[in-house]
């Protein structure tokens, strides 16, 4: 009877040791074509950022909202409406001339009604870029994209 409860503990403690979940975390912002922040939030990794290759992780978001004619920021808070957290997959390109291009796509698995970003490295821990939307009827790039190392 002696060995079960000493196993379980032993077993508890080795998950608890080994089984520490990475985290990295990012600050996001996205800002309309005017250079008004749509929305600023987080970005939390489930592993490191490769050198080149693809990194999964969570996004969380809060909205500013933003008076606009733009119809950029229209389509950016619709497709973002009931989403300010989800799934995230970011994409870093293969280095050409030293700088490797990163593809940030916040609604995976949609071809259609879904917001992706491109970003270039401007320091170590610092991407900046443009964001686009993608619609049935096509897409348009919306304005700016900066994620940075918390």
């Amino acid at each position: 009877m002696r060995a079960i409860p000493a196993f379980a503990l032993a077993v508890t403690l080795a998950m608890a040791w080994g089984c520490k979940q990475y985290e990295e975390v990012y600050a996001v912002s996205f800002r309309n074509g005017g250079g008004y922040e749509l929305a600023s939030g987080t970005i939390a990794l489930s592993g490191p950022v490769p050198a080149a290759g693809l990194v999964r992780g969570r996004y969380r978001l809060e909205m500013r909202h933003v008076q606009s004619a733009g119809k950029e920021t229209e389509v950016f808070y619709q497709l973002f409406n009931g989403k300010e957290s989800g799934r995230v997959e970011w994409t870093v390109g293969a280095p050409k001339g030293g700088v490797s291009s990163s593809t940030f796509d916040f609604m995976p698995g949609f071809s259609d009604s879904n917001i992706i970003a491109y970003a270039t490295p401007t320091l170590k821990g610092r991407w900046r870029g443009r964001w686009s939307y993608a619609l049935f009827t096509g897409g348009r790039e919306g304005g700016s994209f900066e994620v940075a190392r918390k």
